[in-house]
């Protein structure tokens, strides 16, 4: 029976495009946290959950909505027929949401999957941002300074997530080498459990 889906990665590791991928392929259902971010920012400013400087707060305070809406999509998919989501983003805080979803039998729901890229130098993973990009991507209109500043704190959140990512039992892939074929190898692993 297969099982809902979280995935976690640094910015612009492919989160999205895998989840689109298991959309695709398997019919799960995508959750995604920046939508969900975006929703929180222009309705409830006060609540701290917005996209920029802030990403631990944010993360923090995301923490008590995701694990209830990870309860309640758990539920609902199993009277969808058993229609499953993979839920991907950023803004996640291990401390608050693994040992709550422990404490509500969750995790025997889920995969976890982490993405990350930590055997690339800034300048390959700036080429690699560009190679991707397509319109609709933050950084798709970002111009090349600000990107490259960027791209040194990703690789510094790519190596501290791995070790959370390890922590908490998520199965790594590392997208350093070729995304594409990584990601399709995600998809696959997932299709034989």
């Amino acid at each position: 029976m297969r099982k809902n889906i979280l995935i976690l990665g640094p910015s612009r590791s492919g989160k999205t495009k895998l989840t689109k991928k298991l959309n695709a392929e398997l019919n799960y259902s995508i959750v995604c946290f920046d939508s969900i971010v975006y929703a929180f920012e222009q309705s409830f400013p006060q609540l701290g959950i917005c996209f920029g400087d802030g990403a631990k707060n944010t993360a923090a305070n995301l923490s008590d909505f995701l694990v209830h809406y990870f309860r309640v999509l758990s539920y609902r998919s199993e009277d969808k027929n058993g229609v499953k989501f993979a839920a991907e983003g950023g803004y996640f805080d291990f401390e608050k949401i693994m040992p709550a979803m422990n404490n509500y039998g969750m995790t025997k729901d889920f995969l976890f999957i982490g993405l990350v890229y930590n055997n690339k130098t800034p300048d390959e993973l700036f080429d690699d941002i560009r190679k991707n990009d397509i319109e609709g991507d933050w950084s798709y209109n970002c111009d090349d300074d600000t990107l490259k500043k960027c791209v040194n704190i990703f690789i510094e959140d790519s190596r501290q997530m791995y070790d959370k990512l390890q922590r908490h039992n998520f199965m790594i892939y590392d997208v350093s080498n070729d995304r594409e074929q990584t990601l399709n190898k995600i998809v696959n692993d997932v299709k034989r459990m």
